[in-house]
């Protein structure tokens, strides 16, 4: 294979050297600047994806930057206020309210003033003092009546006497907090009275009417009558209905928990889930469902005013005593606001604390403050950032995650970015997404990218034909070399067999008339062969450059089929040939190189009886629609499906060849579609192994 590698490279050797100056060189030099200049795009646009990471990130950094600068700017005024400045607390919660609403990223309001408790907007701490001096005073005017009443309750025990009293001091007061803790008295020794309908009325008539009234400790007695309900349905035996006082009172508790302190507010609703506990046990399946998912869903609210009174814990105990330590021992007031972090369980506390003026804005009087809501930042982030080429992630100081997705493509480069002064103390991160695709995509729109592939493609096309080229070279060799050795042993046969048969002749061994008849028919037989495969291999020859001439004549094959057949047999010597002719008599009279067609059924006789093991051959000659059809069947071996196609093609030989050892140029079928193509028809096969094979030539009519 090598050494016909090697010829074949030098028959084509002046291709090959066309194919390296013309295109290989060539291309390998384009190939090579264009690598070069797709590395220098790449690097291009990995410079461009990093500028616009770093423009994300500069992007981030301002949005949250700004949002801070606004908070500031608020809090600055709200010190300036003269709610503020004057310790008005009413008026104080009202603008803190309005900045609440308008700001959602203020997430907790704080202020302290000298030498007082902080208070915590929305936020009822230990020891206020709820409790107004009017009120007061109009509860010493009915002192007598309050200690007469008592005194019937708690040491007489005659709560009968004790409401007569309590009802007459409600009808002697006009003052809203008087009346309604005149009635819950009342209630409550109707309830020790259990006359429990009747309790329950006077506790609904204070929820409904009284709503907003303390009681002397400063607990609203809207709330302390919703408790005191559950006990007078309870005791009536109505169970679903207590349970309903239960959510609602639980209800109340929740939407009413800056009116309680955080001990008070845990007391009742560890007061209010204990009752749910024993109540819902006396119900069914069904009604238990629907209770507990109302239940559930109060109770997770709860769980969150909770959290922010940790919060708020947090603020006092943690965060106050640092920052008053800054902003309080100051003599004179300054403007400017202090930026404080602090990590409190795992979260990090933003806040933004100013001094509050005195009324001559000389002084500082207090500290206002305020935590910032980092969950809102985060997701006016989410609602910012809507470019989706890049991943974002925000992380604190020691690595912890914030915001965003931490995992980042392995390829990808990644933006960090810190804040100015450290606040807030995190760093941004900002990777873009499908990098690697991105970059591909830059690189697939590139003139670079196109010109290279167009290279390698001719460049590949062009080796492509050299190896085809080569390929073909190889095999026409392989095909040369086979057919000289199937032509010489086809020649030498009966050049050998004359040469034999002359040179007894010449020798004068032979006497006999009888034995000298059948040399000289031997010596005729094989020259006939020789001429035949000189007349084939001549005829092909002119096939193949297209000389070939055809004298077409009008010919009626009824005749002129049995005759070639009886000449054919004749020709064979065969004695055990057997040709079976089946012939249409009504065949029209066709156009045909009389010498061409004897040929071509020849050639399909010959290979039939080579193929066979009985020489037995059937011819059929007849008529379908436009076509005149002549068949040749034989049954031998058959042929592949694998080698109908390629049977056709010159100098081939079929694996039946060796298995017979038959002979031959491998041009005897290929003459036969040559010969039918040029009388403008074809030739088929049809041919199953084992069992035969058909070859049929349609001629048109």
């Amino acid at each position: 294979m090598y050494r016909s590698l090697l010829i074949a490279a030098k028959k084509q050797k002046r291709l090959i050297i066309i194919f390296l100056i013309t295109v290989f060189l060539p291309a390998v030099s384009l190939a090579v600047f264009g690598i070069i200049a797709l590395s220098n795009e790449r690097y291009r646009l990995e410079k461009q994806l990093e500028e616009e990471q770093q423009q994300m990130a500069g992007y981030i950094q301002t949005q949250i930057s700004q949002n801070i600068e606004t908070t500031e700017n608020q809090l600055r005024q709200l010190s300036l206020s003269e709610p503020v400045i004057h310790n008005n607390k009413i008026e104080t919660a009202s603008l803190l309210d309005t900045c609440l609403e308008k700001n959602p990223l203020l997430d907790q309001f704080f202020i302290v003033y000298q030498n007082d408790t902080p208070w915590f907007h929305q936020f009822r701490m230990e020891h206020e003092n709820l409790h107004s001096a009017q009120t007061s005073k109009k509860i010493n005017a009915l002192e007598t009546q309050f200690t007469r009443a008592e005194e019937y309750e708690f040491v007489q025990k005659n709560h009968q006497e004790a409401i007569e009293v309590y009802e007459s001091a409600f009808q002697n007061t006009n003052d809203k907090n008087l009346q309604a803790r005149i009635l819950n008295s009342i209630g409550r020794n109707y309830l020790k009275l259990k006359n429990f309908d009747t309790a329950a009325g006077i506790y609904s008539k204070i929820i409904n009417d009284y709503p907003q009234t303390r009681t002397r400790a400063g607990i609203p007695l809207g709330i302390t009558a919703q408790l005191q309900l559950i006990d007078c349905y309870r005791n009536s035996e109505t169970t679903k209905k207590a349970l309903k006082q239960v959510l609602n009172a639980f209800q109340t508790l929740v939407q009413n928990h800056a009116e309680l302190t955080e001990n008070q507010l845990k007391t009742y609703a560890e007061i209010v889930s204990e009752s749910y506990q024993d109540l819902v046990k006396e119900l069914n399946s069904a009604d238990k469902e629907h209770f507990a998912n109302r239940f559930q869903n109060l109770n997770t609210e709860y769980k969150k005013v909770l959290s922010r009174w940790q919060m708020v814990n947090a603020l006092k105990n943690k965060c106050l005593p640092e920052i008053e330590l800054s902003l309080l021992n100051s003599e004179s007031h300054s403007p400017e606001i202090l930026r404080y972090t602090e990590k409190v369980n795992n979260q990090q506390f933003l806040i933004l604390a100013t001094a509050i003026p005195d009324s001559f804005q000389t002084k500082t009087s207090g500290v206002i403050g305020v935590k910032i809501n980092n969950n809102y930042l985060f997701n006016r982030l989410t609602e910012d950032n809507g470019n989706e080429n890049f991943s974002v992630s925000i992380q604190n100081v020691e690595g912890r995650q914030l915001y965003g997705r931490p995992d980042f493509t392995a390829n990808a480069p990644v933006t960090t970015a810190f804040f100015e002064g450290n606040f807030p103390p995190w760093r941004i991160q900002v990777a873009g997404n499908q990098h690697d695709e991105r970059l591909f995509r830059g690189i697939f729109r590139s003139f670079y990218f196109w010109t290279i592939l167009t290279t390698i493609l001719i460049l590949i096309f062009g080796v492509f034909l050299i190896i085809r080229t080569l390929a073909h070279e190889m095999e026409v060799l392989k095909v040369k070399s086979e057919f000289v050795s199937s032509v010489s042993h086809e020649f030498k046969t009966p050049i050998t067999s004359i040469k034999a048969l002359t040179e007894r002749l010449l020798d004068g061994k032979i006497k006999s008339p009888e034995r000298l008849k059948e040399y000289y028919s031997v010596i005729y037989e094989d020259t006939e062969n020789l001429s035949r495969l000189v007349s084939n291999f001549l005829d092909f020859a002119k096939m193949e450059e297209g000389k070939k001439q055809y004298d077409f004549v009008k010919t009626g094959l009824q005749q002129w089929v049995p005759q070639t057949i009886k000449k054919l047999k004749k020709d064979y010597h065969e004695e055990r040939l057997k040709i079976n002719l089946e012939i249409n008599e009504e065949l029209p009279p066709l156009s045909i190189d009389r010498n061409s067609m004897e040929l071509a059924l020849r050639n399909l006789i010959d290979n039939a009886i080579k193929f066979s093991e009985n020489a037995v051959v059937d011819v059929t000659v007849k008529q379908n629609k436009r076509n005149v059809i002549i068949q040749v069947t034989d049954y031998g071996k058959g042929i592949t499906k694998k080698e109908q196609d390629k049977i056709f093609e010159k100098f081939y030989q079929g694996t039946n060849a060796n298995n017979y050892s038959a002979t031959g140029s491998g041009l005897g079928l290929t003459i036969v579609k040559r010969i039918a193509e040029a009388h403008g028809g074809e030739i088929r096969v049809k041919s199953e192994t084992g069992k035969g094979s058909t070859f049929t030539v349609v001629l048109p009519a």
